[in-house]
């Protein structure tokens, strides 16, 4: 029988996927040395209003 080894990049607001990934992991790797992206969603996430209007956060870093 084989393992399900999953990683993944930390953000701010975790989809709620990433739960369930880690759920069904035997082994997950929480991959936290690595580059900082301009304009990525590593420190934003978008939001919706009752599924009609999209909301984008963005929370403020030092680098």
């Amino acid at each position: 029988m084989s393992n399900i080894v999953s990683i993944h990049q930390p953000s701010y607001f975790p989809w709620l996927g990433l739960l369930d990934k880690i759920d069904k992991s035997d082994i997950y790797i929480f991959l936290d040395d690595v580059q900082l992206a301009d304009r990525a969603y590593q420190h934003r996430n978008i939001f919706m209003n009752n599924y009609t209007k999209k909301h984008l956060l963005t929370i403020p870093i030092n680098k």
